[in-house]
């Protein structure tokens, strides 16, 4: 994993959550690995050096240690024995559980995110989804993804209610972003998606926004299957 350990430096110095609240090192170490594994820079089954990424990012091994500790206990990582930590390998078997659960987090999050998000925090929005067209139209697969995840960690961010986030960040390590880079138009789809789910939370209608979310959501669903060739399993 290549990084400029000088630029993360400076911006994590700067690195904030939506509420404007600085980031602690550990939790700038975290965001960093997320994001790197939603990327595709970081590939499942990959090991993690906690001594040589210190040295990349340039910071002590403490919130190293401390940040693999918490995304092992997330489920992003795995602690082999005898082999150290690694990013966890995708179960084929859960990934229509976790579009289940998260249509129904994610919408529940942006309804929750609708009638309190600020005019600041919208252009902050979508400024991340303008990275997201970006990344779409340079054919930059990995910056897409990784734009994508920032674009909906917001939002959960927004709504203020960490023990979902920390749900919604197990459940999202489980996702299959290497398949969906690959569905024809997903990109272009979820970029319209986005700019219908911004326009439900500029709107603060609550339930605008919580439809708009499950409906992006139950897309990447149905495209998941259409890419794989199998049936999504009958509702409960």
């Amino acid at each position: 994993m290549e990084v400029d350990a000088d630029t993360l430096y400076k911006v994590h110095n700067m690195a904030t959550t939506p509420t404007g609240q600085l980031l602690t090192k550990e939790e700038f170490v975290a965001r960093h690995i997320r994001e790197a594994i939603v990327s595709g820079r970081l590939a499942p089954g990959e090991r993690i050096r906690q001594q040589q990424l210190a040295d990349e990012l340039g910071m002590s091994p403490t919130p190293v240690r401390e940040a693999l500790r918490g995304l092992v206990t997330e489920g992003w990582l795995e602690l082999k024995p005898h082999v150290g930590v690694s990013v966890a390998e995708i179960r084929q078997d859960s990934i229509d559980e976790v579009y289940r659960l998260r249509e129904l987090l994610e919408s529940r999050l942006a309804a929750s995110a609708a009638p309190k998000i600020t005019a600041a925090q919208l252009r902050e929005l979508r400024e991340i989804n303008r990275s997201f067209e970006q990344a779409h139209r340079a054919n930059d697969h990995g910056a897409a993804r990784e734009a994508n995840f920032k674009f909906h960690a917001f939002i959960w961010e927004v709504a203020g209610w960490p023990v979902t986030a920390g749900i919604l960040n197990g459940l999202w390590r489980q996702a299959p972003w290497t398949t969906m880079s690959g569905v024809k138009g997903r990109e272009r789809r979820t970029l319209k998606e986005h700019n219908q789910i911004i326009a439900a939370l500029a709107s603060g209608d609550p339930e605008r926004a919580r439809e708009a979310h499950a409906a992006h959501v139950r897309s990447g669903r149905a495209d998941y299957h259409h890419a794989v060739g199998t049936e999504p399993p009958t509702e409960d």
